[in-house]
């Protein structure tokens, strides 16, 4: 499954799956081997020479949850040498502020296999200008500030440096002979790390380290990825994360500091059981040398963090450096030095020749959101066009994206002016559901189109199904708003006696992904019509609970319609596996005619793997012994993605 993303920040987004952070959780007795801490000095200054590797290649769409069914890979390559530089400037409530920049740095980057100067030399001038850093006493990085209109690739690069150069040191009387495990989280998600004393040689092969430098391994011993934020009317796809590879660091005791990092680590990521991006890192770094800078350096580096901070908040390195702030630096990138001037001839000159292009949406959407104010200039654009045209639409779908209050009042006015006239709002409706957080005015547009004008209007159809999207769009922040929205659906269905409105009414219960529709829902599982049991059926796909997933394993088990349990199979593969669940999918495999639920059931059956590894009998029977070759072919798809060859 791929939905093409914004094409700009690809790279971007595969290059945060390379980030790492730890905050520690040990075990072990003490007397083995000395006992670590970190020991800084205000105005100490530590030297390394570095060099660090990036790259890995993502099916973005499929990352994203944005499947459009035509894969897409996306690769890049970063990489960035010179003189690390780590300055202490001064400790504070229990915690360090430490000064981190990258001396004579030297970056390169490709995307696609196309080298980048532009992008190479950002990066370099980011490492340059560096970063804080506030650190706890057992190394753990707390939080960071970049300084203002550093690019989104610096500060990505500059986070991986800075968590594979960080320690977390075991508590208490822990002694670095025995191993201890750390969780660590990255822009990625947590992962559980296990610290040990290293066997054999140590990092650089025949140099013997002196009896004060402990060298240790970090290898990642499981992840699970951090929550995201969802897209706006589609379903966050559930990823996995299977972490490989070691680090092998040394850590010198006496002085309380870290020698030198060296290898290789990698993760992939898959969704539904299928691989859909790598990321790949490497990192050299040695201590050069240790020397202490003036107060007048050390004060002047207070002062300009002091100055830094004034705006804003620190990010962490578990949080991808803020959404928020992640979010402009993309859209600063995407944008460039275009101006709204500028895009709208360009729209304009697109409309002549009928084309549609998702990248000058991407930059009017990072447009809007910058600068807010261009939304009135763009909404007359629009007043003066079709609601089809090709211009329109894609004005139109950026002003959904960026989704401010300027956007939402600009796109509110336009439906308010078109809803008299189904023909020029039909072509409105469906970009609306991909508005993040709608306003009160933007939903009562919607509403009035979805229930105030009957089933005879046109347009309602598709404005119930954007209703139910909204509603979920509003269940994390304004979950009254979305219950009434949903009530108001679900008293509509007991209403109305056409089947054609009834099911889209079930549709948009759906979308809502709510619990507060179960009732409804439920009364519609065992009606006559098939049509209607399966929109009933597939609307529970995104409804979490017992009761819900209990619904969807009778339908797919009993019910006799096969379109049913081809919707049944289909939702339980949305939701987290769990061991009744399972259960009901091997055994509705066994049983099942149909190729096309045997077919979804292979994918719910090769998710549920990971967590039942039972799962896979089935799919091993149908591997083998299978009279459909498509079926087979399938299974042994499968089984290959999850580690057995030769099928």
């Amino acid at each position: 499954m791929s939905r093409r993303g914004p094409s700009r920040s690809a790279a971007a987004c595969a290059l945060a799956a390379a980030l790492l952070v730890s905050g520690c959780r040990c075990h072990g007795s003490p007397g083995d081997g000395p006992v670590a801490r970190h020991r800084l000095e205000e105005g100490q200054r530590l030297a390394y020479r570095v060099a660090y590797r990036s790259e890995g290649e993502a099916e973005l769409g499929s990352l994203l949850g944005q499947a459009t069914g035509q894969e897409e890979t996306q690769s890049y390559r970063a990489s960035a040498q010179g003189t690390l530089l780590r300055t202490a400037v001064e400790r504070r409530d229990g915690e360090w502020l430490v000064a981190m920049q990258v001396d004579g740095a030297a970056a390169t980057f490709a995307s696609g296999g196309v080298e980048d100067p532009d992008q190479a030399s950002a990066i370099g001038r980011g490492l340059s200008a560096g970063l804080f850093a506030r650190i706890a006493e057992d190394g753990r990085v707390v939080g960071l500030r970049f300084p203002s209109g550093s690019s989104l690739l610096a500060e990505r690069v500059a986070q991986s440096l800075l968590a594979v150069a960080q320690v977390v040191l075991p508590g208490g009387a822990q002694a670095t002979g025995r191993p201890w495990e750390a969780d660590e989280e990255d822009a990625a998600g947590r992962c559980r790390v296990r610290y040990a004393p290293a066997a054999g040689a140590p990092a650089n092969a025949g140099e013997q380290p002196p009896p004060e430098v402990v060298t240790l391994t970090r290898t990642r011993l499981a992840c699970q990825p951090a929550p995201r934020e969802r897209r706006p009317g589609l379903a966050a796809p559930r990823q996995e994360l299977a972490p490989s590879g070691t680090l092998t660091l040394r850590f010198d005791v006496r002085e309380g500091r870290l020698v030198s990092i060296d290898g290789e680590e990698r993760r992939d990521t898959l969704v539904g059981g299928r691989k859909v991006a790598t990321a790949r890192t490497s990192v050299h770094l040695v201590l050069l040398r240790a020397e202490v800078i003036s107060d007048a350096e050390r004060l002047a580096l207070r002062d300009r963090y002091a100055a830094l901070a004034r705006g804003g908040v620190d990010a962490a390195l578990s949080t991808d450096l803020s959404l928020e702030e992640a979010r402009r630096n993309i859209d600063r990138s995407v944008l460039g030095d275009a101006t709204v001037e500028a895009l709208l001839a360009e729209l304009r000159q697109r409309e002549k020749r009928g084309e549609r292009n998702d990248g000058l949406v991407r930059k009017l959407e990072a447009l809007f959101r910058l600068e807010p104010e261009a939304c009135r200039t763009c909404e007359a654009f629009l007043r003066e066009r079709p609601s089809d045209a090709p211009a329109f639409q894609m004005a139109w779908s950026a002003l959904a994206l960026a989704g401010g209050p300027e956007a939402q009042e600009a796109m509110v006015r336009i439906l308010r002016a078109r809803q008299p006239d189904p023909g020029a709002f039909a072509p409105l409706l469906n970009a609306v559901a991909f508005v993040a957080r709608p306003s009160p005015p933007l939903v009562a547009a919607v509403r009035d189109a979805a229930l105030g004008s009957g089933a005879a209007d046109p347009t309602a159809p598709s404005a119930l199904l954007v209703l139910g999207a909204l509603a979920r769009n509003l269940g994390p922040d304004r979950p009254a708003e979305a219950r009434e929205i949903v009530t108001a659906l679900a008293g509509e269905l007991s209403r109305t006696t056409s089947a054609a409105r009834q099911q889209r009414l079930l549709l948009a219960l759906g979308n809502a992904s709510s619990a507060d529709a179960l009732p409804a829902l439920r009364g519609f599982l065992g009606n006559p019509s098939s049509e209607l049991r399966a929109a009933a059926t597939n609307a529970l796909r995104f409804v979490e609970g017992d009761e819900a997933e209990g619904l969807l394993v009778r339908a797919l088990s009993s019910d006799p319609d096969t379109d049913v349990r081809l919707k049944a199979a289909a939702a339980l593969g949305f939701r987290e596996p769990t061991r009744a669940a399972t259960d009901a999918m091997i055994a509705a495999i066994g049983k099942e005619s149909a190729p096309g639920v045997r077919l979804e059931l292979l994918r719910d059956l090769s998710q549920a793997a990971r967590s039942f590894p039972d799962a896979l009998a089935p799919v091993r029977k149908v591997a083998d012994a299978d009279p459909t070759p498509e079926l087979r072919q399938a299974a042994r798809g499968v089984l290959q993605l999850l580690g057995e060859p030769g099928r």
